[in-house]
């Protein structure tokens, strides 16, 4: 059962840890510098064994994904932090649980963005996801009472649907998606088809 505060398993928690590990094992970033940056609880669960089934913090993932992606957006602004959800995707997607998700929902075809939108709820516990299809083979996502939903995971996410649009389009690029926040608990993923 989700816990009461706005969580996030820890299977997505581990992109975020690892990437911030590998920013410490480089050196480019210190254990002083992190301190001034994370809280307590964030150093925690840094020091710990991200397990993949629990729930942790939402808080503590937004600061940490801000950590670990520090870099991305100052070099490449909102597009590169989005590649850094692509990359996320394909790490979660080779998992066994997921990879089978995946393989499901490319069998769906025309249904696959309904099931999509289903596995939200196991990764994060909070939100309302809805999928709707547009005219000419685009969508739109709606994601409700999404107030605890950080802006920098609002672009990584965006860039795990545009992974997810890209394989079951069959081919990169056919498929670009874009998001927004029209509302603070209200985001919005619209993909829309690209015409050659």
């Amino acid at each position: 059962m989700p816990p009461a505060q706005p969580s996030i398993k820890g299977i997505a928690l581990q992109y975020a840890v690892a990437a911030v590990r590998r920013l410490l094992e480089t050196g480019r970033l210190t254990r002083d510098e992190l301190e001034i940056r994370l809280d307590p609880q964030d150093l925690e669960i840094l020091d710990q064994k991200v397990l993949p089934t629990l729930w942790y913090p939402m808080e503590s993932f937004a600061r940490l994904l801000e950590v670990a992606t520090t870099g991305e957006a100052q070099t490449g602004g909102v597009e590169a932090v989005i590649s850094v959800g692509v990359d996320a995707a394909n790490s979660l997607f080779a998992s066994e649980l997921y990879g089978d998700f995946l393989r499901s929902a490319e069998s769906r075809g025309p249904r696959a963005g309904e099931a999509l939108v289903r596995m939200a709820p196991l990764l994060c516990s909070f939100g309302t996801w809805t999928f709707r299809r547009a005219p000419g083979g685009g969508f739109a996502i709606d994601v409700r009472e999404a107030g605890a939903f950080p802006e920098i995971l609002r672009h990584v996410a965006q860039g795990l649907i545009q992974y997810l649009s890209d394989r079951l389009a069959g081919a990169p690029d056919r498929i670009r998606v874009t998001s927004e926040r029209p509302a603070p608990d209200h985001i919005r993923y619209v993909g829309r088809p690209v015409r050659s």
